[in-house]
Parts: structure tokens; C-alpha cells; sequence
């Protein structure tokens, strides 16, 4: 994916903190939209650019904040899951929208 020069930056603390933008997407699947932050990144986003950005910084700097919350979440669920695999991971979606929900009530 070619990154627009003016997005540069905020694509390489994407990438710093998730990896890929891919994986920042998909754990911010229920606050941004996925084409959208694609199409912001490109520098071909129609609407509002700004709004979008902020958006996108926003859940960037939050990380800290929705893992931590996150992983309390989760310790507390997984230790009562009846599940014998340990930490397989099917919940996080679940416990990441919790996490965002605690946030928004805080």
C-alpha cells in the first residue's frame, strides 16, 4: 500500500505499536472503520480528513489505556472459563469492546 508522504508518520507509529495497520484495524474494528483508515493513510479519503486523523490518533494513543484494562478483563474471565485451553484467545474481540466500554463510562 503506498502511504500518502503527509501520513507518513502516523503510519510509522502504526506500525511501531501493532506491527502492521492491518492489526491496528482489526483491534479497533468497533471504532474505526478499516477503509477508512486505508484510504486516510493513501491520502484519497473524501470526506473529513481531519476528523478522520484525529480519530485515528486517538485510538493510537489509547492503546495504553484499552490494554491495560483489556488484560485485567481478561485474567478474570479466563480464570473462570470452563474452557481447558488456556489463553486461546477466542474472547478478545468481546473483551476489547468491554475494555473500550469501561473507557467510555471513566
Amino acid at each position: 500500500m503506498q502511504i500518502s508522504p503527509q501520513f507518513e508518520e502516523l503510519a510509522g507509529q502504526i506500525r511501531e505499536q501493532f506491527g502492521t495497520i492491518h492489526n491496528f484495524c482489526k483491534q479497533h474494528d468497533t471504532t474505526l472503520n478499516r477503509s477508512t483508515v486505508y484510504m486516510v493513510l493513501r491520502g484519497v479519503y473524501a470526506g473529513n480528513v481531519e476528523r478522520q486523523q484525529e480519530r485515528i490518533e486517538a485510538a493510537l494513543h489509547s492503546r495504553q489505556r484499552d490494554e491495560q484494562i483489556f488484560a485485567a478483563i481478561k485474567q478474570v474471565a479466563c480464570s473462570r472459563c470452563s474452557v481447558i485451553r488456556t489463553q486461546c484467545n477466542k474472547c478478545d474481540k468481546l473483551f476489547m469492546a468491554q475494555a473500550q466500554a469501561v473507557l467510555e463510562v471513566v
